[in-house]
């Protein structure tokens, strides 16, 4: 039967024209591959039967040649990949081409004289031809016996090289088929064997190898390199063999000289709950890069590996990665994407993080920008209303004005335009913000270019195509016009093939990169983009903080919460996790992790849902571990959830009094959580006993609540919940709340069932009368009340009200709600009207209450005992919590708490040893003490303020009046005139006049000093009585020289004289007082002679007339 086969294989190459053989050989092969290698041409060696016959059948040559289709087995055909080896120069026979019998014949000589015996003597048979055996790029080897003779008759449809040869070759759109592994695999000969035990001494030669130059982003990563030729496969060969050690790194770099990297990650640390992970999974999942799979391989054929330690030739599967290039903004600078990236660049990765920088902060940098970013951020919103018709509406933000301005005086805001009459809910409509300009948002809605914003692309806005193609648009204010700029897909040509072991026990892949449009690993193409910051989570660093959510708990984990566990300090080596790696800054990328880690622990969620599932896992535990005990919903449809350990729960049997509030911190949602709390006097501590979650406030809610917790306490404890004054049973005296109406109407219908009619004294009591006998309101909660009034009131009438709470009797009352009448203040008068209501006031004033003095004395008037446990809860549970993390986490603290209890209870050492009522007590007092004596110093300090305020007050209307009279004695107040300048601040020199001049030369050695230099001289005409009390006049007559007073005028002599600044004034001199411009002190003093060189010239003054003259001897004082 083969023997059949192989002629009918032979019929069939024929009757091919060599057209038609060239043109299969064009098919299969590339022109630099048959150029570099003709002599594999010369037989017909090289075809492949299976192929030929797909490229017949394809190009229809079937019919023209009439040949059936044999059905032999279909051999794969691929593409060869380039590689760069050694230049080998073969020998180039000389050839000869005839055509015989139809055929084209081509003769390899040995020399130029046998061509023309050649020509004349052709034959049948073809010469001996000589092919190399390996070609020089390593696309192929021939094994030994292939460079033996082979004629027509020895065709074999698997003879050819590439035909057998599977290294590297690619399956996509051939036609031929696919040989199987085994095969392959198992027809490795002597001469496979012999060079792969070769290469892997080469390899495994420790000698060979040194530190390589190449830098790599990541701490602790180092490489080792071989520089040697090195065959990686059949095909492949290298010029360096690069040993990755340390890790896997986030990005690779692409060598110019053709490199194979080499990583072993045989570590268990890369195995992932205990089993092993493909490698190329582990490297990408590494990888800050982003990578897109052309193939993984698994359906390919196999490759032999040559180059891996410690083994010979590995089959390998190949992994074909295109890199997913980035998204990049449109304006975005050409710099960082025009390049070629070869090898890891630091400095230009570092460059690109500070220009980014740039644009954070430069981005609100103007009032311009600032309006910028609001007008985008305005139009990359749609609107949310929704039409009739279900139809969302397409309208575009404009700017509108206002009919008044705002109380900021803004005159604008941002509406819809699809906003009509008949449709006018719904539509987007935004304030304007304070640091946006009205003016520069109405250019840009008319499309008006700010002049402010650059034309020119400045924008460093890259993403990875995994983050970028989420996002359409850009958010930095590139565009003058208000537009938004479009993230644009940027392809990169980046290629690279992974080899990995088909045995999974051999932990080693290996590297290689290539050109991505021939599949070829020859003249690697390099990144078109730069390194891009860290952003993505590894999984080595998402398994690292999944430890410390878990070492923490997962329940209640909050990215706060996490990173300050003591766990997670442990985990990290003291770290934080943002400085264990880039990408866990990013608070939304933890909260993704948390998120997802929750997911898969509360499968049935952490809302409603979430709860039951809980619930059914608690049914199926002891009654004692229990904690959801039950699920009920009220007549109105509100839900509500009961929780409390047993044990705690049967307290409620010791105590005196009970506590109710409810607290909305620790729960998110719609659900909030009622507290009950008792002060346990066995432990002297407080303890809350159930924790109640609900999601209505009404009054069938909260009755359904008191119901409930009656029953679970029956049910638990084999008891009722009793109170005193209403069953002979009962241990409570009091239940504390605060003033929530819905609560007190809950409580008392439901305590109706459990009293005694005859030890009650009422047969159909209401539910007021119930709780006049059992409730105690908080005063701390009615005096915030008052609090909110206290702006509106006097600080007299705040006072009383503060202390209604303590109305000796019902006179009292009326009186005090006649006084509230009187004062006619509405909001008063509502706040007393809601205390008159039933079931409020009762429990707040004692004398309103049918509970016993004693009674009342010994239960406690607040619920600060309630509003303590609310704050520690907190603190141990957190806040704003899931339904289900809410309950859960409560269930932890409360069952660690029955604990402790019992701890305390058997050993005797409580937790607060200084927490007797004696203890209490005098901390009481102390608290009152301070209170007081801090109430005392501030009223000390008002009244200290008032009178300061007050006697201001005074002066200021007494400043007013002597004004007054000031003015009205004077008439108009002069003019104070400045004094000339005697030098210029810039240095220019002011022509003096030569009177003044020659003044000043005569004035010495008596300068001449401004009178003014104190305070202004006034020009009153009256003495003033009070002068040396109010204000110090200027000196001018030395006291020792003054003479005494006269009626007449006195006269002193100019050798008295005296400067200003030395003159001193009498202590009888009244007041000063010039007519006239006076002669020295002033500008005008500059052009009159000094004292001096008046004839006779001399001062005096007169009792009484307060004046200033100069007299010339034999006239008479001037009046």
């Amino acid at each position: 039967m083969a023997s059949d086969i192989q002629n009918e294989d032979k019929a069939l190459v024929k009757k091919l024209s060599a057209q038609t053989l060239n043109a299969f050989r064009d098919y299969s092969f590339d022109a630099e591959f048959i150029q570099r290698h003709p002599s594999i041409f010369l037989t017909w060696d090289w075809i492949n039967i299976g192929a030929l016959r797909g490229f017949l059948r394809e190009r229809g040559y079937y019919q023209d040649l009439n040949l059936s289709e044999s059905s032999e087995v279909q051999v794969k055909q691929e593409l060869i990949d380039e590689t760069l080896l050694p230049d080998q120069p073969a020998e180039r026979p000389l050839v000869y081409t005839t055509r015989e019998d139809g055929h084209e014949v081509t003769y390899i000589l040995d020399s130029d004289e046998e061509i023309d015996s050649i020509r004349d003597h052709t034959t049948d048979e073809n010469p001996e031809s000589k092919a190399p055996s390996s070609s020089q790029d390593g696309s192929y080897d021939l094994d030994s016996d292939y460079m033996d003779y082979q004629n027509d008759d020895n065709i074999s449809r698997c003879s050819s090289p590439t035909a057998v040869d599977y290294d590297d070759m690619d399956s996509d759109g051939e036609t031929g088929g696919i040989c199987s592994v085994d095969e392959e695999i198992g027809g490795e000969d002597d001469s496979d064997i012999e060079i792969a035990s070769v290469a892997s001494a080469e390899v495994d030669d420790s000698s060979d190898w040194e530190e390589s130059s190449t830098v790599w982003l990541d701490k602790g990563i180092s490489s080792q390199v071989r520089k040697e030729r090195t065959q990686v496969n059949r095909l492949i060969w290298v010029d360096c063999i690069e040993k990755v050690q340390g890790g896997i790194p986030s990005n690779w770099p692409i060598s110019k000289v053709p490199t194979a990297y080499l990583i072993d990650l045989s570590d268990p640390k890369y195995q992932r709950d205990g089993k092993e992970v493909e490698l190329d999974q582990l490297l990408a999942d590494e990888s800050q890069e982003h990578w897109t799979y052309d193939s993984r391989g698994f359906n390919d054929s196999l490759s032999k590996i040559r180059i891996i330690e410690g083994h010979g030739p590995v089959a390998c599967r190949r992994v074909r990665q295109i890199c997913a290039g980035v998204y990049a903004c449109e304006r975005v600078d050409p710099k960082y994407l025009n390049v070629k990236r070869y090898e890891l660049d630091i400095a230009a990765h570092e460059s690109l993080i500070e220009a980014q920088i740039r644009s954070r902060v430069e981005e609100a940098s103007s009032f311009d920008k600032r309006a910028l970013t609001f007008w985008m951020v305005s139009n990359s919103r749609s609107c949310n209303a929704i039409d009739s018709e279900g139809e969302q509406c397409m309208g575009k933000p404009i700017i509108k004005r206002r009919k008044t301005p705002n109380a900021k005086g803004c005159y604008h805001f941002i509406a819809c335009s699809g906003w009509t009459k008949d449709w006018r809910t719904e539509h987007r409509s935004y304030s304007i913000p304070d640091d946006v300009d009205e003016n520069v948002l109405i250019k840009l809605s008319q499309s008006v270019e700010l002049d402010s914003i650059a034309r020119i692309p400045t924008c460093t806005r890259i993403l990875r195509s995994r983050n970028g193609g989420l996002r359409r648009h850009c958010h930095y204010p590139h565009n003058a016009d208000g537009s938004l700029s479009k993230l644009i897909k940027h392809k990169c040509e980046a290629y690279r093939t992974i080899f990995v072991p088909i045995d999974k026990t051999i932990r080693q892949a290996v590297i290689i990169y290539g050109t991505k449009q021939t599949r070829s690993l020859a003249n690697p193409q390099p990144h078109n983009h730069p390194i891009l910051p860290q952003t993505k989570v590894t999984h080595a660093v998402e398994s690292l903080y999944l430890k410390c959510i878990r070492a923490r708990g997962i329940v209640g984990s909050t990215t706060l919460s996490v990173q300050n566990a003591p766990s997670t300090a442990i985990l990290l080596d003291g770290k934080t996790p943002e400085t264990l790696h880039p990408a866990l800054s990013d608070n939304r990328q933890l909260r993704r992790i948390i998120r997802a880690e929750k997911v898969k622990h509360f499968p049935h969620g952490t809302g409603w849902s979430g709860v039951w599932d809980e619930y059914e896992k608690g049914m199926k535990k002891p009654m004692s571990e229990r904690y959801i005990h039950k699920i009920v919903t009220s007549n109105t449809g509100g839900r509500i959830i009961f929780t409390l350990v047993p044990g705690l729960i049967k307290l409620i049997h010791e105590v005196k009094q009970i506590q109710g509030d409810g607290t909305f911190k620790r729960v998110e949602g719609e659900f909030d959580e009622y507290e009950i709390t008792i002060w346990h006097e066995a432990t002297a501590r407080t303890l809350t006993i159930a924790r109640i979650y609900f999601d209505k406030k009404d009054m069938s809610t909260y009755k359904c609540i008191f119901d409930g917790l009656q029953e679970l306490v029956r049910h638990l404890t084999g008891r009722d919940l009793r109170f005193k004054a209403l069953h002979p049973e009962g241990n409570l005296l009091a239940f504390g709340s605060d003033m929530e109406l819905a609560e007190l109407q809950a409580v008392g219908e439901s305590f109706r069932t459990s009293i005694d009619p005859t030890y009650f004294g009422l047969q159909k009591p209401t539910g007021e009368d119930i709780m006049k006998h059992i409730s105690r309101i908080c005063h701390v909660h009615c005096k915030r009340g008052v609090d909110n009034l206290k702006g509106k009131v006097s600080p007299e009438v705040h006072e009383r009200l503060m202390q209604f709470m303590y109305l000796p009797n019902k006179e009292a009352v009326e009186a005090f709600t006649a006084w509230i009448t009187e004062l006619n203040q509405p909001q008063v008068t509502a706040w007393w009207n809601h205390k008159l209501q039933p079931f409020i006031l009762s429990g707040i004033v004692q004398c309103c209450s049918s509970m016993s003095a004693e009674t009342w004395a010994i239960t406690d008037s607040t619920t600060n005992m309630n509003e303590s446990q609310h704050a520690w809860t907190n603190k141990f549970t957190g806040t704003k919590l899931s339904l289900v993390e809410a309950i859960l986490t409560a269930m932890k603290l409360d069952f660690d708490t029955f604990d402790a209890v019992q701890a305390s209870l058997q050993s005797g050492v409580l937790k607060n040893a200084y927490n007797s009522e004696f203890d209490r007590t005098a901390r009481r007092i102390n608290r009152q003490t301070v209170k007081s004596k801090k109430r005392k110093m501030r009223n000390l300090q008002n009244e200290q303020v008032a009178s300061l305020q007050h006697e201001i007050a005074g002066s200021k209307a007494n400043t007013r009046v002597l004004e007054e009279q000031l003015k009205a004695a004077t008439g108009t107040r002069p003019r104070i005139r400045k004094r000339d300048a005697e030098s210029s601040s810039s240095g220019r020199a002011p022509p003096v006049k030569e009177s003044r001049a020659r003044a000043r030369q005569t004035a010495a050695p008596y300068p001449v000093t401004p009178m003014g230099s104190g305070t202004p001289i006034s020009t009153h005409s009256e003495p003033a009585q009070d002068i040396a009390q109010t204000q110090s006049l200027t000196q001018i007559v030395p006291s020792g020289v003054a003479p005494a007073r006269e009626d007449s005028p006195a006269f002193l002599s100019d050798e008295h004289l005296l400067p200003s600044n030395h003159m001193q004034l009498p202590p009888s001199f009244p007041y000063l007082s010039f007519f006239g411009d006076p002669s020295f002190g002033g500008p005008s003093s500059d052009t009159l002679p000094p004292f001096g060189q008046f004839p006779g010239a001399a001062m005096g003054y007169a009792s009484g007339k307060s004046h200033l003259s100069l007299e010339t001897p034999g006239t008479p004082p001037k009046s």
